[in-house]
């Protein structure tokens, strides 16, 4: 415990204790201080697991996230984490998949599938507390629409 506590010590030195958009000082979105990780901690290790954590970044580069017989995949890993960067509900109703970049078609199949789910989920919300829906929505406009989607009614 020791040691993660010096670390945490440690990260709040390099990030100055707050999370920022900018490439001043090597952060972005406070994500690049992960890069420093392995060498402040030896109770952290970096996974070769291509599984873990891709996002729009990979499949804009061409990469393919595949469903075979209800499993998902990433370069024939299976997907433990996917990253859905930059998305936001707009409404009850519609979505922007990614606000960042324009997602090419192979990145449906699995956008499509998220979609469901938070469908899902919104139903659930709404059956317990059908005012709380609003309250977690944006109240101002998306930030840009690259990837908009309506969802299923």
């Amino acid at each position: 415990m020791g040691d993660f506590s010096s670390s945490i010590k440690k990260y709040l030195s390099i990030s100055g204790g707050t999370s920022v958009y900018g490439t001043d000082k090597g952060r972005w979105a406070d994500q690049k201080y992960l890069d420093r990780w392995p060498g402040i901690t030896n109770s952290i290790a970096v996974t070769e697991n291509k599984g873990i954590n891709t996002g729009s970044w990979n499949i804009r580069k061409g990469h393919v996230v595949q469903e075979k017989k209800g499993n998902w995949y990433f370069e024939g890993h299976p997907l433990v984490c996917y990253h859905f960067s930059g998305f936001e509900l707009i409404s009850e109703g519609e979505a922007e998949l990614c606000n960042r970049k324009t997602l090419p078609a192979h990145a449906e199949k699995i956008y499509t599938a998220y979609l469901r789910a938070i469908e899902k989920v919104i139903r659930q919300i709404k059956a317990v507390d059908a005012g709380s829906i609003p309250r977690m929505l944006r109240d101002r406009e998306p930030l840009q629409l690259r990837n908009y989607r309506r969802l299923r009614e």
